[in-house]
């Protein structure tokens, strides 16, 4: 998309370093979320009546950077309707450690999610980390400023401590005690440590490369 707009203006040249400098920005909010202690689970909530998970650039934004997506199996459908969560229950059994609020078209309510019936029950309510994705950088369309938007879910993990990623029901993934804590940073997203990311994957479907 980048090479293709800056050859139709004449700005080749500028276009590449664009995309180069995007990249760059990519792989930097990889390795610092690679030195976070965990990957905590999240919730991105494109719509709320119904309930809508993200689509899979947003997931793919989600794991680069750090955060394991909780409904990553429907992410890859490209249409809303495929990524409906007909039980807003299925939410409070997969206890997402952060939710990420983005609703198209009007503003993300946390006190709405806060008072929905069980989610309390929900770490990301507990610990108070159900934030919205800021209008500016919102990941869930497709354009440059997405890496911006994804190095803020970075931030969101690395602020500082708050409380413990305490999901009940999954001993594996505790938080040990010592552990770094979370914290609740305002206007940002989720991440944690984790594999390495489908970055040339998104870059190729965005068009960077």
């Amino acid at each position: 998309m980048i090479r293709t707009l800056g050859a139709l203006v004449d700005a080749a040249a500028k276009a590449d370093a664009l995309r180069t400098d995007l990249q760059a920005g990519l792989h930097r909010i990889e390795r610092s979320a690679a030195a976070l202690p965990r990957r905590p689970r999240v919730y991105f909530e494109e719509w709320n009546e119904p309930l809508i998970a993200g689509i899979g650039w947003v997931s793919e934004l989600i794991t680069i950077a750090g955060g394991e997506d909780g409904f990553a199996e429907i992410a890859a459908s490209p249409g809303a309707k495929g990524r409906i969560i007909a039980e807003p229950s299925e939410v409070i059994a997969r206890a997402p450690d952060i939710v990420i609020g983005s609703w198209c078209g009007k503003r993300f309510r946390p006190e709405q999610v806060r008072a929905r019936p069980g989610w309390e029950a929900i770490p990301a309510v507990r610990n108070g980390t159900c934030t919205r994705s800021s209008p500016a950088t919102s990941c869930n369309r497709v354009r440059p400023r997405s890496a911006t938007g994804c190095a803020s879910c970075t931030r969101s993990c690395s602020a500082g401590p708050r409380r413990p990623l305490d999901r009940p029901g999954n001993a594996a993934r505790d938080q040990p005690a010592g552990a770094p804590l979370l914290t609740r940073s305002a206007r940002t997203g989720s991440t944690g440590a984790g594999t390495a990311p489908r970055r040339t994957h998104i870059l190729r479907r965005r068009g960077h490369a």
